[in-house]
């Protein structure tokens, strides 16, 4: 069972006036800005374009997507083929999606999602069962501005597994990621990010000094928040380009098309048909 997050985010966005939101790392493809106006029904087909080691163009399947009239989503189903298909319904306290339920016509195990939230609407618990059966656990505690400090990841016998912790400075507008595994014991990579003023993640960095490794990412995006291009800064790389993002958007100001391009070839096309109330 293969679950199609694309564009599910949308509806569990925070909102804080007072202070910067960091978002989480997301696909490229879900860095984008929030739906606009009263949406009945969305319906998501990409195509992933031919490349040197595939010649032909690939149907990724189609996504439909159900609101009510509040902006909640109360079903998800991804078609994969004529034959294989996923459904999932939601179950909410308030506008805070609780439960999540994935079954399939292709007899696949049963996928249940759980959540709870603090009293500020932050997620603190996510558990994920396979037939009722425990397969993860994660638990997220946050600063006083809503941002997430440590996660603790448990495995399908409740045991931890690993843990991460945040240090976020909001002067210089950056965070270090320490990760450590189940005996206590730090990672060998040293991970930051920067962050602008919307909370978009804008330059990444991870670097093993033992192994003389360095990666480093800078990200664009434009005044909505939508994900525009990311290229290297590693300085073997001369600041080269090889993500780019391209969109078109009706009337209302939602995006319908979405085009990803690596390295000037362009690489996948996603339509996004919607229904208004």
């Amino acid at each position: 069972m293969k679950v199609n997050h694309l564009f599910l985010f949308l509806f569990i966005f925070v909102q804080s006036c007072q202070s910067i939101k960091i978002k989480e790392n997301k696909e490229p493809s879900n860095r984008v800005q929030k739906l606009i106006g009263n949406i009945k029904e969305i319906r998501v087909s990409t195509i992933s374009n031919p490349s040197p080691t595939n010649t032909s163009s690939k149907n990724e399947g189609i996504t439909t997507i159900f609101y009510d009239r509040t902006g909640r989503i109360i079903k998800h189903d991804d078609k994969y083929n004529d034959k294989f298909t996923d459904y999932t319904i939601f179950e909410y306290d308030h506008s805070l999606v609780t439960k999540s339920t994935t079954t399939s016509n292709s007899g696949s195990r049963e996928l249940m999602i759980t959540h709870k939230y603090d009293k500020k609407h932050n997620e603190i618990e996510y558990i994920a069962y396979w037939d009722k059966l425990l397969d993860l656990k994660r638990v997220m505690k946050y600063d006083t501005k809503g941002n997430v400090i440590e996660k603790q990841y448990f495995d399908a016998s409740s045991k931890l597994h690993r843990l991460e912790k945040f240090d976020i400075d909001y002067k210089k507008q950056k965070v270090t990621v320490y990760e450590f595994d189940k005996e206590g014991k730090a990672s060998n990579y040293d991970f930051t990010f920067e962050f602008d003023k919307h909370g978009n993640r804008t330059k990444s960095e991870l670097i093993n000094v033992a192994k003389k490794y360095h990666s480093c990412t800078i990200d664009e995006y434009d005044k909505k928040g939508n994900f525009l291009k990311s290229y290297s800064c590693n300085p073997d790389d001369n600041g080269k380009s090889f993500l780019v993002y391209n969109y078109i958007f009706d009337s209302v100001g939602n995006i319908i098309k979405q085009e990803e391009i690596i390295n000037n070839v362009l690489s996948k096309t996603t339509i996004i048909d919607i229904i208004y109330w």
